[in-house]
């Protein structure tokens, strides 16, 4: 067998690669969202099955909440300290000394 890389092959790009990882974390706060969606109602009616004059699921619910928010959030505004603003400064820095 003949292990060398064929010519035609390139290895992946920078943008090839920052659209994957853009992509894995996509996926994962689908599946963070897709995970809520099912836990929460059966913590709901577990609580109401244990304990139903105290509503503790609200409190699970309030966390785990905010942690899909701050994550929404963390991934919505990524792109203004993402690789483009990584370039820019680096760009601007250099042309600092006219290269």
């Amino acid at each position: 067998m003949n292990d060398t890389k064929n010519p035609n092959q390139s290895a992946i790009s920078e943008f090839e690669r920052e659209a994957m990882e853009h992509v894995q974390k996509l996926k994962a706060v689908r599946i963070h969202l897709m995970l809520f969606a099912l836990i929460m109602p059966a913590l709901y009616a577990l609580n109401l099955f244990i304990s139903p004059d105290y509503l503790w699921v609200v409190f699970v619910a309030i966390a785990w909440g905010s942690a899909l928010i701050l994550l929404f959030a963390i991934f919505a505004f990524s792109g203004l300290w993402g690789a483009s603003w990584e370039q820019r400064q680096f760009k601007k820095r250099m042309s600092k000394y006219n290269l």
